[in-house]
């Protein structure tokens, strides 16, 4: 493996100023963009080809109006594996009759099943109030825990903060370095990284020490999986 020794090294369509126009983009492309590296990330330590690659190391977000509307964002082309919501999802009524059991049936006609490991949920909306579907709902629900053996996830993180750290750490530049590190068989030092990652003024941002300690932890955690669920409800339910 070649190590990278200096930021002459680095690939030309690493520059700063870039990451700068991402910082003003919406929660939900800022979430996409998350999700795509993840998948790539995933995709070169399996060895496997890694289609995304292309996608990120291009000329997107050069400029503010790179930023494309959260209801254009498929426009792109980005093929980012679909995420179902961890929150609920709705069964069509002719499955949910086929995979109901008569003990799933409730008072106002809630029923809750559990298929692959997802919970489904069926309701009928004008028999109850939504105060009583919510309440027979958390009854059912940890019913369905209990069956299925699967307790409520903990939540790592305070979702402000570490959303915040995306871009106090840095962690597109890093995040983006770094794969198209792996992906070549290259390694960047921390040293390189810190003078690579730069304020307004060119300024290095962090030291070697920094890079190496509170950058590449603070990108692994966003990185993963379960922060990306996280934020991905945090999104869709307005904590954030």
């Amino acid at each position: 493996m070649e190590i990278i020794s200096s930021t002459a090294q680095l690939p030309t369509w690493y520059t700063p100023e870039r990451y700068m126009h991402l910082k003003r983009a919406s929660y939900d492309v800022i979430l996409s963009e998350l999700w795509l590296r993840h998948h790539a990330n995933e995709d070169i330590e399996q060895g496997k080809e890694c289609k995304e690659l292309s996608l990120l190391f291009n000329k997107r977000f050069i400029n503010d109006l790179d930023i494309p509307p959260d209801d254009a964002y498929n426009a792109l082309g980005l093929n980012v594996k679909l995420i179902s919501s961890p929150v609920l999802k709705i069964l069509a009524g002719e499955v949910m009759r086929d995979s109901d059991a008569t003990d799933n049936r409730y008072v106002h006609e809630i029923g809750m099943c559990n298929l692959f490991g997802d919970g489904f949920v069926s309701l009928n909306l004008k028999l109850a109030t939504n105060s009583e579907i919510i309440d027979e709902f958390t009854i059912l629900l940890d019913k369905l825990r209990k069956e299925s053996n699967i307790p409520e996830p903990k939540r790592e993180f305070r979702s402000v903060e570490k959303f915040d750290a995306i871009f106090q750490n840095h962690v597109f530049e890093y995040i983006n370095l770094t794969l198209w590190a792996k992906a070549n068989n290259l390694k960047i030092p921390p040293r390189v990284f810190a003078e690579a990652i730069v304020n307004a003024d060119k300024t290095p941002t962090f030291t070697a020490t920094e890079i190496q300690n509170k950058v590449q932890r603070n990108a692994q955690q966003i990185l993963s999986i379960s922060y990306l669920k996280q934020l991905e409800v945090d999104i869709k339910t307005h904590r954030i």
